[in-house]
């Protein structure tokens, strides 16, 4: 795989997303953090239009998956859907994001702003409790 993954897919996901019910995506995990090994896969998260059920979408991610790769001559994207996902993977997402590709930039902008205040709002409850149960589980209790 060529060195700029990030760029590759920003220069080739409008021709690749266009025709599917995108509102933008993302490119996160290791290859948006700079820490991928050679075998590492590359992640793209979606934010679908409203109003998709959850298995349509799940086809709309692999049909997106199959784009992206064909698009930007890419093997081992992994497409997850946002709409259906946990708020505290959206939170993780959202850290680590390289926009890739965006059909309304009011629209991401505001997902960005209330979903990261709403996942950053979570752990300030959820690590404290993650600890804690890894703490017991060390410790032999469940």
């Amino acid at each position: 795989m060529g060195s700029d993954p990030a760029g590759r897919l920003r220069r080739d996901a409008a021709e690749a997303l266009r025709p599917y019910p995108v509102q933008f995506a993302y490119l996160f995990g290791s290859r948006a953090e700079g820490r991928a090994r050679k075998d590492s896969d590359v992640d793209v998260a979606v934010l679908l239009l409203n109003g998709i059920a959850e298995p349509e979408a799940g086809r709309i991610a692999s049909r997106c998956a199959s784009a992206l790769s064909a698009a930007a001559e890419m093997g081992g994207i992994q497409v997850t859907v946002l709409n259906h996902a946990p708020l505290r993977f959206v939170g993780r997402v959202l850290r680590q994001r390289i926009v890739i590709y965006s059909r309304d930039e009011p629209a991401r902008v505001a997902y960005e702003s209330l979903l990261g205040r709403m996942a950053d709002d979570v752990e300030i409850w959820a690590a404290p409790m993650d600890r804690a149960l890894i703490a017991a589980i060390a410790a032999g209790r469940r």
